[in-house]
């Protein structure tokens, strides 16, 4: 007891994402239940500030002695048990509420970063991808090949110059891959977003709206390029040390495999010339369009008639899927409205949000300016225009032609003093992008076939992985954007994106060494997730960027009702998805089926204040009934 004590305490200093390691044990237990009286059963808890804060507070609080050895003492918990794998470490894989309540024991698993393969490729250098060679690289991996189509980091891309905000849930990966410092040095607190309305009268209102939860991490803007340069900096002692090696300016022409393993034939762009690499781990983070999804694809379906669909995109319907962007690059501390004589602009204050209100309500004439905070005064800033695709933008092809539309929409905006001729005939050129319908793919990695494990063989009844053959295995995973993509509504796009590399952190480490398991460990833990959070995009805010301003109305309405009744039936209606969608305490599938509890309860609501109406009309006129 004295060695687990001593060794829980040492946490602290360890910090929560590395615990696991340090007492040997799976980093997802689902227990409630400990043994007092044997010293080698260690355990992971969860690190709120709540909880130990002395040594005496932690025994009384975690420990009761029992007369009798080896007696189970059983503690309850305050969180959901749903949740429980996300404190302790026992594979989530049998998630369900019950699993609590029958006390499984917690065991002393060895964990083992030793994957005999120790060799990977990597599709594609975004966040996601980068982020994923940093974590296999924590896990001991050491030969890892990133291919990526940009000619380098980075090289600057109009019309890819967001904005990223990193919540909660993306800091899961950032804390464990050690960059959170470097985009708190980079980035812009969001505790409190401040942001500055300029109408068309040229009047400033300036707002502060406290957004930040109670249970969450303070989250921080940060540009994508930054966020990008930040992932590429601390990859570069191991490009140093030969460990990781990138391809830049490179597609992927073809993917095979054989003998177990995979082989990748990539083509340098520049060149035309063709380079192979074999692999047992091949990890897709290409995006939308991904090569390696459409590999998995058509493997599956060359296996077994009907299994390629289960690698096709399932679409979700949304307002704000379809709708056009184009981003437009703004000098630094810019100023903010068209000076008049005698007066001078107020210059733009780097960590404020401005949003330029236009001329017209119409979605066809509505021109909307949307500019986020940056960290840096002397970095350049980013307007956002967001449309229907019916908008007059699109049908501007010269700068003269923008200059005039812009000044015809937000005459407050100085367009002609803040963009050159140049870059506004850039601007009207180009296509810009267009936001995903939000969709999801139900099959998240693909196990090559003489390696496979099936579902049953591969977790055991406690739910544990366990490996139905011997060997490491080989096969493929999807992250990112190839396995969801959605509209920026939410802002998690980067985070789900992130949080999909951290469970592949806790599979790989669950599997103990196989990766065939660790890979079906990984679509159990992440598959229901890719689903949910597509569904949850018609459920956010699809009508903020002003495409429908009825739809819009009547949102603020129900959102002010919902937040009512959360305030006098919190057990029957959660808070809004807007407010605990960056919580990483819940799952993207919990969040979907609270929000769904809510809508039921809502028209069970609705229907009894109706009937109660239609009765209380009918005994008022028609006394006779």
């Amino acid at each position: 007891f004295n060695e687990a004590l001593s060794n829980t305490i040492k946490m602290d200093v360890l910090g929560k994402d590395h615990v696991h390691a340090f007492l040997g044990i799976s980093p997802h237990l689902h227990v409630e239940r400990f043994s007092t009286a044997n010293s080698a059963c260690k355990f992971r808890e969860k690190f709120n500030n709540h909880f130990v804060e002395d040594r005496k507070a932690w025994e009384s609080r975690f420990f009761r002695k029992s007369a009798v050895p080896r007696k189970w003492t059983q503690f309850s918990f305050s969180w959901n048990p749903v949740n429980a794998h996300r404190r302790f470490g026992l594979s989530p894989l049998d998630n369900r509420p019950n699993q609590v309540s029958k006390g499984m024991t917690c065991r002393t698993a060895v964990v083992s970063a030793e994957y005999s393969g120790n060799d990977a490729v990597i599709i594609g250098a975004g966040p996601a991808g980068m982020g994923a060679a940093l974590m296999l690289l924590q896990l001991g991996w050491s030969d890892i090949t990133i291919v990526e189509k940009r000619p380098g980091v980075g090289d600057f891309e109009p019309d890819k110059s967001f904005v990223y905000l990193i919540d909660d849930r993306g800091q899961q990966l950032t804390d464990l891959i050690g960059i959170t410092s470097d985009i708190i040095e980079r980035g812009v607190p969001n505790d409190v977003f401040k942001v500055t309305s300029v109408d068309v009268s040229r009047k400033l209102k300036p707002l502060k709206l406290k957004l930040k939860q109670e249970r969450e991490r303070v989250p921080y803007w940060i540009r994508r390029t930054d966020l990008l340069q930040v992932l590429f900096n601390n990859l570069s002692e191991a490009v140093a040390a030969g460990k990781v090696r990138f391809f830049f300016h490179s597609d992927v022409r073809d993917i095979t495999h054989s003998d177990g393993g995979i082989h990748v034939t990539v083509r340098d762009i520049d060149n035309n010339a063709s380079q192979s690499f074999s692999t047992k781990f091949l990890v897709g983070a290409d995006g939308i369009s991904s090569a390696v999804r459409d590999t998995c694809r058509k493997w599956a379906a060359a296996e077994s008639e009907g299994r390629g669909g289960d690698f096709e995109m399932q679409l979700v319907p949304c307002d704000s899927g379809g709708l056009r962007y184009k981003i437009l690059p703004l000098p630094p501390c810019f100023p903010v409205i068209v000076s008049t004589p005698g007066s001078e602009s107020p210059r733009a204050e780097p960590e404020t949000a401005y949003n330029y209100v236009s001329k017209y309500t119409d979605a066809t004439r509505s021109l909307r300016i949307g500019v986020l905070p940056v960290k840096d005064s002397d970095s350049p800033r980013s307007a956002n225009l967001i449309t229907v695709p019916t908008n007059r933008l699109w049908a501007v092809t010269t700068g003269e032609e923008m200059y005039r539309l812009f000044e015809e929409n937000v005459p407050q905006f100085p367009v002609r003093e803040l963009v050159p001729p140049e870059e506004m005939e850039r601007f009207a050129k180009s296509q810009g992008g267009r936001f995903p319908v939000p969709q999801y793919c139900p099959r998240i990695q693909y196990v090559l076939p003489h390696t496979d494990v099936s579902s049953t063989s591969a977790v055991s009844e406690r739910g544990e992985a366990k490996a139905s053959r011997a060997g490491t295995g080989a096969g493929a995973v999807l992250v990112g954007d190839s396995i969801h993509s959605f509209p920026p509504d939410l802002g998690q796009g980067v985070n789900s994106a992130l949080e999909d590399v951290y469970v592949l952190h806790r599979s790989l480490v669950d599997a103990q060494g196989d990766l065939s398991t660790a890979l079906q460990l990984y679509q159990q833990n992440r598959g229901d997730d890719a689903r949910a959070i597509a569904e949850l995009m018609p459920l956010g805010f699809p009508w903020q960027y002003g495409q429908d301003p009825q739809k819009r109305a009547l949102f603020f309405v129900g959102f002010a009702v919902r937040i009512l009744l959360n305030k006098l039936l919190p057990f029957a209606f959660p808070p809004r998805l807007l407010f605990t969608i960056r919580l990483r305490q819940f799952s993207y599938t919990e969040l979907l089926e609270q929000n769904r509890l809510a809508d039921r309860n809502m028209l069970i609501l609705g229907a009894a204040l109706a009937s109660s109406i239609v009765a209380y009309t009918a005994l008022n006129y028609y006394p006779s009934l």
